[in-house]
């Protein structure tokens, strides 16, 4: 092998990580996790763009730490920009302010009940004292009796009440259908001038203000601790990491993190309050070790701010590794492993309930390459010589490759880089975009240092560019928190984090599932429950219905089980758990009899509402199926999450109003990716070997379809071709059918490439139709009238003119969310009442009994009145102050 390869180009070989393979004639290079025959490495050193692109981001990343420390001159001009950006912390004047406007709005709240003791506490930055000038007020509601009124009723009455008075509470907007109600407001009040801080109101927020106190005790003991923590909350803001409503880290985790680096560093800058131990101390113990070390405690550090903000760079950067430790204020060394957290993000412990991780909402890898990618060259940009306008380094060519003995004994996980002794060739293939596992080409800058080891390669400033930098005065340099405005800035994927469904709440809803499993064994000792549905399928939100499916041990397929008596039966048993089961609404005589229900987590504070049915045995199968969709590609999910908030927004996401049901938008969703081009994902009732489909009866009807996603690549042609964002997808799913598909004349079919047409399935006096996969039968447009089909239609057509125009008034809208769903902009006229009831829009009753039946439901009592505020219903008994406001309640029918 020697003889045939020359020695200068074996030498290029190591220094762009290609190493010999055992293999005669065979190299593997590591960058681009190939395989390479000796006959055509030449051509791939030195042509291949592919491979010349992995190198240059390989020697960016290690460039990264091979810069030289900043100077004193670098140094004070690093100081002077941190000391300039911590002059936006919130001022005690400011302070004063604040505080005043939310006594005076407690002062307010008093007056409108005057029966209960309402009392206004802030919590958050405001009391920790790490606040900037534009930071919000969270303020906290509570009452001196709560056995007696339920905080959160309390809450939606004051929201209902500023809703009366918009010039002086501005942009409310309220969120009531989550687990801690909240609405947030402007208060235009003419103390705060121009600059109005939005104040959030929310309930049970006890934890959030011991973590306050807790770090505001951290803050009083160096003054340098607010300053280096306003600068790195700036530099997550103007990266848009602080955004939990965008699934991102919640503001204080980046104070957290703050502390704990500066405990971390050597010497330390500030002690921990917690036990060497590692147990959790009361809040008397913690006071007390506080006001002890209060009157001690004196830092042998004495950097500057300017070195600190650099180390704390570095240490996230390169020192801690954010893929097995835990960022704490303990003073302990914690993993993952120890905490038996499962997340693979940059996970922070609470400091008051050491069991949360602050990163538990964020389960997506992709978030943190983003935040480890703009975190690196942020330390990049702090630690090179930069002037107003550019970076005073010309380019990679100032910095010389040296290179030392390989130390081949380095390890690389399995994950980053294939064992080299493999002959399979899927090694060689990189991971498609749509791939649910970690992609081979996302950025990977540990992997990146673990190469530079194994074959000894670094980099070294050239001595007259290093000699130049060092003659450079304070003036001379310029540095910036604005990372968002450079050129190496990515910017970060959002994913909504209220219709993800995370690993908390699916073992909530498997709680749930055994605790009502107990309680109907009550009544049937050989029952067994089992979840469906949207829970199940991928396409669940947090707070999505449970649909439970009842079947019996000695009954596998439900033959003679009168299924009307035992919903009869299960709904009279059940409503002696009165603690944790609500609600209780039996419907024997429906297609499928079901009986509803909410259930209460009381451990949680959770509660779900639930739909059991019996042997409902094709729907099981079906929630396999759409899992499968999912499973194949991340998008899927994502796009039927849109699609189905598109639908809601505009008020037809609801079979028993007469418009489609969310499940029908799925089933449209999956038809549109199966026939965008390329297709996004293969049909799997298609991907048989042989002339005929194998079979699975269940129920008479076959349910097979392809689940071996190892082997579909070698059964998709198309697999991985698709590379659209979602956002092109939805503006595409909104194209497809507002211009493409004929809804006069086909039928949304997902279990065949071939066209179906109605006159084929006899469905031709349908206006929409949508076949089940398996229940071929079933039409899930079949209750569909004609003005609601050109409802749904106009909807499509608009909300495609509403994504692929020029926005337009924007300033109105708080989010891009707003805008593009914006239910006003998206509906072409008054909703339809078809069938249906003219008082609450539902199909199921006589449009003549509607009154009839709104006083059946709501009940007949004349001190019972109905507060109109969209789906809450309160009683004026428990509110007489706010009820004798003509304003807030509707006349009597």
């Amino acid at each position: 092998m020697e003889g045939t390869i020359e020695i200068n180009l074996l030498k290029e070989c190591m220094q762009n990580c290609i190493n010999r393979l055992d293999k005669p004639s065979f190299f593997r290079c590591e960058l681009c996790r190939v395989k390479i025959h000796s006959g055509v490495l030449s051509s791939h050193l030195f042509n291949d763009r592919k491979h010349k692109h992995k190198f240059f981001a390989f020697k960016e990343d290690i460039v990264s730490f091979s810069l030289p420390k900043p100077g004193q001159a670098q140094l004070i001009a690093i100081n002077a920009m941190v000391e300039k950006y911590a002059t936006r912390l919130l001022t005690p004047q400011g302070l004063a302010l604040r505080l005043r406007a939310v006594t005076e709005i407690e002062r307010i709240i008093q007056s409108w009940f005057h029966r209960i003791e309402v009392h206004l506490r802030p919590y958050g930055s405001t009391v920790s004292g790490f606040a900037l000038d534009t930071s919000d007020v969270n303020v906290e509601l509570m009452l001196d009796n709560e056995d007696e009124c339920n905080p959160s009723q309390v809450l939606q009455q004051v929201a209902m009440q500023m809703e009366l008075d918009p010039d002086t509470y501005l942009d409310l907007h309220k969120e009531f259908d989550i687990s801690s109600p909240r609405f947030s407001f402007k208060l235009n009040s003419p103390q705060f001038g121009n600059e109005l801080p939005t104040i959030h109101f929310g309930v049970y927020s006890s934890s959030s203000y011991e973590v306050a106190e807790i770090l505001a005790k951290y803050a009083s003991l160096d003054s340098r601790v607010t300053k280096l923590a306003a600068c790195f909350k700036i530099w997550a803001q103007n990266c848009g990491f602080d955004r939990p409503d965008h699934g991102f880290w919640p503001s204080h985790a980046f104070h957290i993190m703050t502390v704990h680096f500066l405990q971390s560093t050597s010497p330390p800058v500030l002690p921990s309050f917690y036990p060497a131990d590692g147990s959790t101390p009361s809040k008397k113990e913690i006071d007390d070790v506080y006001k002890e070390l209060k009157q001690t405690w004196v830092s042998d550090n004495r950097k500057s701010l300017g070195e600190l903000w650099i180390e704390l760079l570095a240490y996230y950067a390169k020192d801690f590794c954010s893929e097995n430790n835990v960022v704490n204020l303990r003073g302990l060394k914690l993993t993952l492993s120890s905490k038996e957290w499962s997340t693979c993000i940059l996970a922070v412990e609470d400091p008051v309930h050491s069991a949360h991780n602050l990163s538990r909402s964020i389960g997506r890898k992709d978030l943190y390459f983003n935040y480890h990618h703009n975190l690196v060259r942020t330390y990049s940009f702090f630690m090179a010589p930069r002037n107003h306008t550019k970076c005073l380094l010309n380019n990679l060519d100032d910095f010389i490759l040296e290179q030392t003995s390989p130390t081949f004994k380095t390890q690389i996980n399995a994950e980053d880089s294939d064992e080299e002794d493999k002959d399979d060739d899927d090694n060689d293939v990189e991971e498609p975009r749509g791939s649910t596992r970690m992609g081979k080409s996302e950025l990977n800058f540990n992997y990146h240092v673990k190469l530079s080891k194994k074959f000894g390669i670094s980099f070294r400033l050239r001595p007259d560019v290093h000699k130049r930098w060092a003659n450079l005065k304070p003036q001379d340099f310029y540095y910036s928190l604005e990372i968002n405005r450079y050129p190496f800035f990515k910017e970060p994927p959002r994913y909504c984090i209220k219709c993800k469904l995370d690993d908390r709440y699916e073992k909530l809803h498997q709680t749930v599932l055994l605790k009502l499993t107990e309680v109907v064994r009550m009544s049937y000792p050989n029952a067994n429950l089992q979840l469906f549905g949207s829970s199940k399928n991928g396409f669940g939100a947090k707070k999505c219905d449970l649909d439970l499916c009842m079947t019996f041990e000695d009954n596998e397929t439900g033959k003679d089980v009168d299924q009307t008596a035992v919903i009869s039966t299960l709904a009279k048993d059940l409503r002696k758990f009165r603690k944790s089961i609500s609600n209780l609404q039996p419907i024997p005589q429906a297609k499928v009899p079901v009986l509803k229900l909410r259930f209460l987590l009381q451990e949680f504070n959770e509660s779900f509402d639930c739909d059991i049915s019996l042997y409902n045995l094709l729907a099981s199968h079906n929630t396999r199926l759409l899992r499968t969709y999912c499973q194949i590609d991340e998008r899927v999910a994502m796009l039927g999450f849109t699609v189905k908030q598109f639908f809601k927004q505009c008020g037809i996401c609801d079979a028993s109003k007469g418009s489609l049901s969310s499940y029908a938008y799925t089933l449209m969703t999956l038809y549109y990716l199966q026939r965008c081009s390329p297709p996004v994902i293969p049909i799997l009732q298609e991907l048989y070997d042989g002339d005929r489909p194998p079979e699975r009866i269940v129920d008479g009807y076959n349910t097979w379809f392809f689940e071996d996603l190892d082997r579909l690549q070698e059964k998709w042609i198309h697999f991985g071709a698709n590379t659209l964002s979602v956002g092109n997808l939805f503006y595409g799913f909104t194209k497809f059918y507002a211009e493409i598909f004929p809804f006069d004349t086909l039928v949304v079919c997902i279990r065949r490439s071939r066209d179906l047409t109605k006159m084929e399935k006899k469905w031709t006096g349908r206006r929409i139709a949508i076949e089940d996969p398996f229940l071929l039968s079933h039409n899930l447009g079949q209750g569909i009238e004609p003005e609601m089909a050109r409802y749904i239609k106009a909807s499509i057509v608009l909300g495609r003119n509403r994504i692929g125009n020029q926005p337009e008034n924007l300033k109105k809208y708080n989010s891009w969310y707003d805008y593009f769903f914006d239910s006003q902009c998206l509906t072409d006229g008054a909703f339809p009442k078809g069938r249906g009831c003219h008082y609450c829009n539902r199909i199921g009753h006589q449009k003549r009994n509607g009154n009839r039946q709104a006083n059946t439901r709501f009940g007949n009592s004349r001190n019972t009145q109905l507060v109109n505020d969209d789906s809450y219903q309160y009683e004026s008994l428990e509110f007489p102050e706010l009820a004798a406001n003509k304003r807030f309640t509707n006349r009597r029918r």
